[in-house]
């Protein structure tokens, strides 16, 4: 079991949730902080890193992949809720919710199996 692997996919959790609030509420305020949060998203600890990458051997770098692509469109939604361009923003929800999607089914199983976390 991985703590800090574990709080970090609860934070996100949290800041999607924050995101789809603040689409309901037409708040770019409150879309940005939660997106620039996601984006700049705690570090796994270095020996959690290490037992991922034993579990995922090659794919370690497919992983690391996904997780700069949720960085890359997180701060791109938070620059469009800036500009309060409602259009950019929900669009990029979608590719933001379809990036942490595609990792979950990409790992989550591989690593809850690996790291023994039921």
């Amino acid at each position: 079991v991985l703590p800090s692997l574990f709080a970090l996919m609860q934070g996100l959790q949290t800041d999607m949730a924050r995101i789809g609030r603040g689409l309901w509420l037409e708040s770019y305020d409150s879309i940005a902080v939660a997106a620039r949060a996601v984006a700049e998203h705690p570090t796994i600890a270095p020996e959690e890193a290490q037992k991922i990458a034993g579990v995922l051997g090659a794919d370690m770098a497919r992983f690391k992949a996904f997780d700069t692509t949720v960085h890359d469109l997180a701060m791109q939604m938070a620059e469009d809720a800036e500009r309060q361009d409602l259009d950019a923003v929900l669009a990029g929800e979608a590719k933001l919710r379809q990036g942490c999607v595609a990792c979950h089914t990409t790992f989550r199983g591989r690593l809850r199996e690996g790291l023994g976390a039921g």
